[in-house]
């Protein structure tokens, strides 16, 4: 199982500011901390844009805020 970084851990690997991260993808720090939140998504490019600059790699940070494993239990699943 892959563990997804959150916006915020992949930003702190490279010991970035919030403000200086936001000027590096070219919004307000107001903008920024909400995607940081999980208040907005990511665009796309802004998405591909934020992992070139953390050196994460894209597949390796959670951007939509929620769980990437779904879960389930045994009554919810049945075999077609």
């Amino acid at each position: 199982m892959m563990v997804q970084l959150t916006i915020e851990n992949a930003r702190k690997r490279i010991a970035n500011s919030q403000s200086k991260m936001a000027m590096l993808l070219g919004m307000s720090t107001t903008s920024y901390r909400k995607y940081e939140n999980y208040q907005l998504s990511f665009r796309y490019d802004k998405a591909l844009q934020f992992s070139a600059l953390t050196g994460v790699p894209f597949g390796s940070i959670n951007f939509l805020g929620k769980s990437t494993n779904s879960s389930y239990n045994n009554q919810s699943v049945q075999v077609a």
